[in-house]
């Protein structure tokens, strides 16, 4: 029986076990295959990728430096706002990483110790709770197999299937999704681009450059136009001067947005739950990366004191993150608040110059 069965080996699972406390007996299981040496098309999801400040505080205080193979070109540093209906602009400095997600994932699973089983293109088919452990009943290709643990990790994303085990899927499922889709870029892109524009979402929707390509995205309440709302993005996105060549992929992914903290769900019993498992990211900007690092952190430190007892004292530890997500709304309400927006931009407290139209002194093509 191991100590930690660890569900899902994104960010907030191999940071976890990663740091897990010396001779913890532990497990991480994860759909995804990370052995293979390349890519299937199927195991692409849209992920924005670019490290925000928190997240590389967070790495620098574990010692993780990333390698050359996980950055991608542009490294950029200013995100360009703009508010559609009133075409007005503004520049900002903001210092991010711009890396490829996916071989993001790939280094982070990397760092997993060998004192750590991991199971790759496996999936978690059932989990049944016991007075004293948790059964874990899973399939990779033809073969199905359980495994038993002391306590389970929910680190299986926004539509966490541990999660579900412990909650209504149904009544809480997320309210976001997020649409990206691929494209060939035929002029270089030097800045991460944020659209507002209500008749889209009430989020927002990006261009972030990635090479000679770029991701046009956009988080969207999940509903039957969503596509064509996304197709005006992509017009947008075109109006602002970008040049966009052929789509190359398409992307799509479920995304929380915890309105109140009282919706992070840190586990109960033998099941806890990390990153956005938990529902743990910025209600504003979407950032997750920071949030799965802090939480598999905080659980790691939990675990130190052994297994029994662990998901009471781990959702005392998540009171400060719980705080940021409360902080994190009032930013989101400000951000979606359209004459608060446009004072912003208008004020242009804390823009930089840019030799790019600004603040609506040109207006935008329509």
């Amino acid at each position: 029986m191991y100590d930690v069965a660890i569900v899902g080996a994104g960010p907030a699972g191999s940071i976890l076990a990663r740091n897990l406390p010396p001779g913890t007996q532990a497990c991480v299981i994860e759909a995804r295959d990370f052995t293979a040496t390349h890519v299937p098309p199927r195991q692409t999801r849209a992920y924005g990728a670019l490290v925000a400040p928190d997240a590389q505080r967070l790495l620098a205080e574990m010692d993780i430096a990333l390698p050359a193979g996980v950055l991608v070109g542009p490294q950029v540093f200013s995100v360009r706002a703009v508010d559609w209906e009133s075409r007005l602009e503004r520049y900002y400095q903001r210092n991010y990483i711009n890396i490829d997600r996916e071989m993001f994932d790939r280094y982070l699973a990397e760092q997993i110790p060998d004192t750590v089983q991991t199971s790759y293109s496996t999936r978690v088919t059932g989990i049944v709770t016991h007075h004293d452990h948790v059964e874990i009943r899973a399939a990779r290709g033809d073969r199905s197999f359980t495994e038993r643990a002391r306590v389970v990790v929910g680190a299986d994303g926004a539509r966490s299937f541990v999660r579900s085990t412990i909650e209504d899927r149904i009544k809480h499922r997320p309210r976001y999704a997020v649409i990206q889709h691929r494209f060939a870029l035929q002029n270089p892109l030097h800045h991460f681009t944020v659209v507002f524009d209500p008749a889209v979402t009430d989020y927002y929707s990006w261009a972030i450059p990635k090479g000679d390509q770029v991701l046009i995205g956009s988080a969207q309440r999940y509903g039957r136009q969503a596509m064509e709302r996304f197709g005006r993005v992509v017009s947008h996105m075109r109006s602002l001067g970008l040049d966009l060549g052929p789509q190359i992929a398409r992307e799509f992914a479920f995304i929380e947005q915890p309105r109140r903290p009282a919706e992070v769900l840190s586990g109960h019993d033998r099941i806890v739950l990390v990153g956005e498992a938990a529902r743990l990211i910025s209600p504003s900007s979407a950032e997750g990366l920071s949030y799965a690092f802090a939480s598999a952190l905080a659980l790691s430190d939990c675990l130190s004191g052994g297994t029994e007892g662990v998901a009471e004292r781990y959702r005392r530890s998540l009171r400060s993150l719980r705080t940021a997500i409360g902080y994190k709304n009032l930013k989101r309400a400000a951000m979606s608040c359209a004459p608060l927006r446009r004072l912003a931009l208008r004020s242009g407290i804390g823009s930089i110059r840019s030799d790019r139209p600004q603040a609506g002194l040109t207006p935008l093509v329509s």
